[in-house]
Protein backbone atom coordinates (compact mmCIF):
# COMPACT_ATOMS: atom_id res chain seq x y z
CA UNK A 1 0.00 0.00 0.00
CA UNK A 2 2.48 2.19 0.61
CA UNK A 3 4.93 1.75 -2.81
CA UNK A 4 1.34 2.53 -4.23
CA UNK A 5 1.15 5.66 -2.58
CA UNK A 6 4.58 6.77 -3.50
CA UNK A 7 4.19 5.79 -6.76
CA UNK A 8 1.42 8.25 -7.17
CA UNK A 9 3.00 10.91 -5.43
CA UNK A 10 5.52 10.69 -8.25
CA UNK A 11 3.39 10.60 -11.06
CA UNK A 12 1.97 13.92 -9.41
CA UNK A 13 5.32 15.35 -9.92
CA UNK A 14 5.53 13.91 -13.22
CA UNK A 15 2.42 15.48 -14.35
CA UNK A 16 3.41 18.88 -12.69
CA UNK A 17 6.85 18.90 -14.39
CA UNK A 18 4.87 18.15 -17.97
CA UNK A 19 2.45 21.03 -17.03
CA UNK A 20 5.38 23.48 -15.94
CA UNK A 21 7.60 23.00 -19.41
CA UNK A 22 4.11 23.09 -21.23
CA UNK A 23 3.54 26.17 -19.99
CA UNK A 24 6.90 27.45 -20.43
CA UNK A 25 6.79 26.95 -24.17
CA UNK A 26 3.36 28.76 -24.24
CA UNK A 27 5.11 31.77 -22.71
CA UNK A 28 9.04 31.20 -25.10
CA UNK A 29 6.26 31.26 -28.25
CA UNK A 30 4.33 33.91 -27.15
CA UNK A 31 7.79 36.41 -26.43
CA UNK A 32 8.21 34.73 -30.16
CA UNK A 33 5.55 36.15 -31.75
CA UNK A 34 5.84 39.58 -29.59
CA UNK A 35 9.03 40.06 -30.72
CA UNK A 36 8.20 39.19 -34.20
CA UNK A 37 5.30 41.39 -34.08
CA UNK A 38 7.73 44.37 -32.72
CA UNK A 39 10.09 43.93 -35.86
CA UNK A 40 6.88 44.99 -37.79
CA UNK A 41 6.24 48.48 -36.28
CA UNK A 42 7.57 52.00 -34.59
CA UNK A 43 6.47 52.45 -30.98
CA UNK A 44 6.80 56.39 -30.25
CA UNK A 45 5.98 57.45 -26.52
CA UNK A 46 3.85 60.69 -26.38
CA UNK A 47 2.43 63.08 -23.82
CA UNK A 48 -0.53 64.12 -24.24
CA UNK A 49 -2.13 67.99 -23.89
CA UNK A 50 -5.00 69.78 -23.66
CA UNK A 51 -6.18 67.50 -21.23
CA UNK A 52 -8.02 70.21 -19.34
CA UNK A 53 -10.43 71.33 -22.09
CA UNK A 54 -14.22 70.10 -22.42
CA UNK A 55 -15.44 68.75 -25.25
CA UNK A 56 -17.80 70.08 -28.09
CA UNK A 57 -20.46 68.08 -25.37
CA UNK A 58 -19.44 69.87 -22.46
CA UNK A 59 -17.76 66.56 -21.00
CA UNK A 60 -14.76 67.48 -19.14
CA UNK A 61 -11.49 65.56 -20.27
CA UNK A 62 -10.20 65.57 -17.12
CA UNK A 63 -13.40 63.79 -16.17
CA UNK A 64 -12.49 61.24 -18.54
CA UNK A 65 -9.28 60.08 -17.27
CA UNK A 66 -10.26 60.26 -13.66
CA UNK A 67 -12.77 57.30 -15.15
CA UNK A 68 -10.01 56.07 -16.66
CA UNK A 69 -7.34 56.23 -14.06
CA UNK A 70 -10.25 54.47 -12.02
CA UNK A 71 -11.54 51.45 -14.88
CA UNK A 72 -8.21 51.02 -15.91
CA UNK A 73 -9.60 49.71 -19.55
CA UNK A 74 -7.64 48.17 -22.01
CA UNK A 75 -5.28 50.34 -24.24
CA UNK A 76 -7.19 48.95 -27.09
CA UNK A 77 -9.95 51.58 -26.31
CA UNK A 78 -7.68 54.58 -27.88
CA UNK A 79 -7.13 55.76 -30.97
CA UNK A 80 -5.11 58.83 -32.65
CA UNK A 81 -7.26 60.87 -35.22
CA UNK A 82 -5.94 63.37 -37.75
CA UNK A 83 -7.89 66.77 -37.82
CA UNK A 84 -7.39 70.98 -37.58
CA UNK A 85 -7.26 73.23 -34.85
CA UNK A 86 -6.82 76.72 -35.50
CA UNK A 87 -6.28 75.67 -39.03
CA UNK A 88 -3.17 73.59 -38.80
CA UNK A 89 -2.57 69.64 -38.55
CA UNK A 90 -3.35 68.18 -35.54
CA UNK A 91 -3.54 64.72 -33.63
CA UNK A 92 -6.24 64.06 -31.64
CA UNK A 93 -5.71 61.45 -28.95
CA UNK A 94 -9.30 59.69 -28.48
CA UNK A 95 -10.95 56.95 -25.47
CA UNK A 96 -13.57 55.83 -27.23
CA UNK A 97 -15.78 58.24 -29.47
CA UNK A 98 -14.23 60.93 -26.84
CA UNK A 99 -11.54 63.17 -26.92
CA UNK A 100 -8.86 63.45 -23.98
CA UNK A 101 -5.97 65.41 -25.42
CA UNK A 102 -4.09 66.14 -28.33
CA UNK A 103 -0.27 65.06 -29.18
CA UNK A 104 1.89 68.00 -28.34
CA UNK A 105 3.56 70.61 -31.03
CA UNK A 106 6.51 69.14 -30.34
CA UNK A 107 5.85 65.64 -31.20
CA UNK A 108 3.21 66.34 -33.78
CA UNK A 109 5.89 66.08 -36.77
CA UNK A 110 6.62 62.74 -35.72
CA UNK A 111 2.89 61.87 -35.13
CA UNK A 112 1.60 63.59 -38.92
CA UNK A 113 4.29 61.66 -40.55
CA UNK A 114 3.30 57.89 -39.44
CA UNK A 115 -0.95 58.58 -38.97
CA UNK A 116 -1.77 56.87 -41.98
CA UNK A 117 -0.23 53.74 -40.31
CA UNK A 118 -0.94 53.95 -37.01
CA UNK A 119 -1.64 50.53 -35.36
CA UNK A 120 -2.67 51.45 -31.74
CA UNK A 121 -1.60 52.15 -28.27
CA UNK A 122 0.25 49.55 -27.22
CA UNK A 123 -0.01 51.53 -23.36
CA UNK A 124 -1.20 54.56 -21.15
CA UNK A 125 -0.58 55.86 -18.18
CA UNK A 126 -2.93 58.31 -16.79
CA UNK A 127 -0.66 60.31 -14.48
CA UNK A 128 -1.62 63.03 -11.40
CA UNK A 129 -4.89 63.14 -10.17
CA UNK A 130 -3.43 63.11 -6.38
CA UNK A 131 -4.27 65.56 -3.39
CA UNK A 132 -1.85 68.21 -3.06
CA UNK A 133 -0.15 68.17 0.54
CA UNK A 134 -0.96 71.21 2.55
CA UNK A 135 -4.35 71.97 0.44
CA UNK A 136 -7.94 72.48 0.85
CA UNK A 137 -8.37 69.31 -1.23
CA UNK A 138 -7.28 70.87 -3.83
CA UNK A 139 -5.98 68.02 -6.81
CA UNK A 140 -2.90 67.91 -9.50
CA UNK A 141 -4.37 67.53 -13.02
CA UNK A 142 -5.14 64.25 -14.63
CA UNK A 143 -2.53 64.08 -17.68
CA UNK A 144 -1.76 61.53 -19.78
CA UNK A 145 0.86 59.53 -21.20
CA UNK A 146 0.67 56.79 -24.38
CA UNK A 147 3.13 54.20 -26.32
CA UNK A 148 1.71 53.89 -29.59
CA UNK A 149 2.33 51.65 -32.62
CA UNK A 150 2.85 52.35 -35.95
CA UNK A 151 3.35 50.14 -38.78
CA UNK A 152 6.45 50.45 -40.18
Amino acid sequence: MEKERAQERGGGGRLQAEEKARKEAEREEARRREEAYRATVNREIFRVVGVTFKNPGGRSRQTILREIKKDEPLPLHFSLRKYEYEGKPAVGVFYGEEQVGSISTGDLKRALSQIDRFERVESYDVTGGFVYEDSDGERANYGLDIAVYFKK
